[in-house]
């Protein structure tokens, strides 16, 4: 394997050079030579670094941002742009004023948000459908985040709150201009699988080249011969995955755009929630504090829960693993769930997918 030549190594080489064309020449440290020496070893170890990053810029695998774009564009894959987030937000204020379309709220740390349907409050609130004023991670507002609305309309409070979007999330689909990494992965991707007509990876690559869309499953053949379902998450973790239906209805119409005209039916859909409840006592260790084992739990069994894809079955074995492997449980008793969770397929408009539930963990007296 071919190693870069040190700068000592070049130095040494070019006062060694210096020797075998001026014999008895004196190449001491500080010498006329030696400083010849140096001015050359340097300038050569330059073009040695200038050469090993213009291999970089060779392979997809290693190039830099604006070679690796280059890279993309020779198979029309490009950077993603940023992507606004889109949820809902309750209104309150006194019956029959009107929330119209473009009214500002704010986060505590400054996001805003703007509504993009309009509505009378009845019943003393009204929800309404709306999105991130700057695209990017920031909007991703959490369910049930305080918003403070400006210039409030006629007879409308100044609190306002993030609404569940129907999945238990806020606001989600926000996402930052696409990396390096996002990038070369679906690169290296089209490279090894390339364009098939229309098959399972086809609709995987398509979909996730719109902005927004993180990861993508096809599943093929589910409505019967002809057909493709294609099911998209967006960026987070659990339900905040779910993307709301701007984000679906936007993969759904560039896949009817470049999907084989054959196709009987190319549905693309988001998952269904299905929020599992966990119920555990556990026993502690010997010089462990109960306090800290319970939050470490908790936080094993929330993040187990929050990785699962679409239709994926949630194992019971695998679940009292994640908890017998914390840190500082010495036993536990599970009471929840009671079996292995298998989420539904109607084979129509839902698909459900794993998220977590109500987590209640307790000590083992």
């Amino acid at each position: 394997m071919y190693s870069l030549p040190t700068y000592d190594q070049l130095l040494q080489q070019t006062l060694t050079d210096f020797q075998n064309q001026i014999p008895g020449c004196d190449v001491s440290a500080g010498s006329d030579i030696d400083k010849k020496a140096v001015v050359i070893a340097s300038a050569l170890q330059g073009e040695y670094e200038h050469q090993d990053y213009i291999r970089k810029q060779i392979f997809a695998k290693d190039a830099d941002s604006e070679h690796l774009e280059r890279h993309g564009a020779e198979y029309d894959i490009f950077r993603k742009a940023p992507s606004k987030a889109s949820g809902s937000v309750i209104f309150t204020g006194q019956n029959g004023n009107n929330v119209p379309i473009g009214t500002q709220a704010v986060d505590a740390n400054g996001v805003a948000v703007e509504t993009t349907g309009t509505g009378n409050i009845a019943g003393g609130t009204v929800t309404l459908a709306a999105q991130a004023v700057t695209a990017g991670l920031s909007g991703n507002l959490a369910l049930g985040d305080s918003l403070t609305v400006q210039n409030p309309p006629p007879g409308v409070d100044l609190a306002a709150t993030v609404a569940d979007n129907g999945g238990g999330a806020g606001f989600t689909g926000g996402t930052d201009v696409e990396s390096d990494d996002s990038l070369r992965a679906r690169i290296e991707d089209r490279k090894q699988h390339p364009p098939a007509g229309g098959n399972a990876h086809d609709y995987i690559a398509w979909a996730r080249s719109v902005p927004g869309v993180e990861v993508a499953y096809c599943y093929p053949l589910r409505q019967g011969l002809g057909t493709a379902t294609t099911v998209i998450l967006t960026s987070g973790v659990g339900a905040a995955r779910i993307p709301g239906p701007a984000l679906v209805a936007t993969v759904q119409a560039y896949i009817d755009g470049i999907r084989p005209v054959t196709a009987k039916l190319s549905q693309v859909l988001a998952p269904t929630a299905k929020p599992v409840a966990v119920t555990d006592k556990i026993k502690v260790k010997p010089g462990y504090t109960t306090a800290d084992v319970i939050g470490w739990v908790q936080a094993a069994v929330q993040s187990f829960l929050e990785q699962f894809a679409p239709m994926e079955e949630g194992y019971l074995l695998k679940l009292q693993a994640a908890i017998s492997d914390v840190e500082g449980v010495l036993d536990h008793q599970l009471s929840l769930p009671a079996a292995s969770v298998v989420p539904n397929d109607d084979v129509a408009d839902i698909m459900e997918m794993i998220t977590p539930g109500v987590i209640t963990i307790t000590e083992w007296v």
